[in-house]
């Protein structure tokens, strides 16, 4: 799916310094050296040379960054063997799952007491602690309330929906910035408290709503595991490509 890889690469582009060497494109978090915020991206139909993958590596060492790459193989076919070949192992692997301004999503039951909300401009402390704790609880990840400062402003410029159920915040999602009609959907999750009872599916379904209905024409995802592909599943979403992570060394 070329849009969606367009999209991953100007995404890239927006907060990173972008270093062109050869049939890549290599994005450097100008802060963290984290390994999943640096990675190069083969252009479409590109077809590596040992040459060119060895600048790779070399570029990404001179920045003190782990050579990596995160690509769709359908858009630079011929890159993934050259690159396994050169010494380059498979980190990860997964699905993505799009769905389009035309495609129906099908309505998932939500449990009675259970109301869906967008987040905007004028959102509430209260909202943000609720949505990001959820979020922390819903990927294993801590929470820190210290980590709430400025993401008000978050909202004025994505799109979040979050689910209240017994009057508190229990799950919830974001889009990420728009880019030439394409959005993807991050960090959906839901208290386990509260799973298996639609929230999920209702989360993504309003999201993807508001994205299309904002001029959005493609809107895409990655499932964790096979859990929350059935639950992207149910709204709507269809695995379109898959992912490729590598890493050398």
């Amino acid at each position: 799916m070329t849009d969606v890889q367009a999209y991953l690469r100007a995404a890239a582009a927006a907060d990173r310094h972008l270093l062109a060497t050869g049939p890549f494109d290599v994005f450097i978090d100008p802060v963290s050296d984290h390994p999943y915020l640096n990675y190069a991206i083969p252009r479409d139909g590109a077809e590596p040379t040992p040459e060119s993958i060895t600048e790779v590596v070399t570029v990404m060492g001179r920045a003190a960054r782990t050579p990596r790459l995160e690509f769709l193989p359908a858009a630079a076919p011929a890159a993934e063997a050259a690159l396994l070949e050169f010494g380059f192992t498979e980190q990860l692997r997964t699905p993505v799952m799009a769905r389009t301004a035309e495609d129906d999503g099908a309505d998932a039951p939500i449990a009675d007491g259970v109301l869906l909300q967008q987040l905007g401009p004028d959102v509430e402390r209260e909202q943000i602690a609720g949505f990001m704790r959820t979020r922390a609880e819903a990927f294993g990840e801590p929470y820190e309330p210290g980590g709430n400062d400025g993401a008000a402003a978050t909202f004025t410029r994505r799109i979040a929906v979050v689910a209240y159920a017994e009057e508190e915040v229990v799950g919830g999602g974001m889009c990420l910035e728009a880019l030439e009609g394409v959005v993807e959907l991050v960090g959906i999750g839901v208290a386990e408290a509260f799973r298996r009872r639609g929230i999920g599916t209702a989360v993504t379904s309003e999201l993807a709503r508001l994205a299309f209905a904002s001029g959005v024409e493609v809107a895409f995802l990655t499932p964790g595991n096979e859990d929350t592909r059935r639950v992207y599943e149910r709204a709507g979403f269809t695995v379109s490509d898959e992912m490729l992570h590598l890493v050398f060394g």
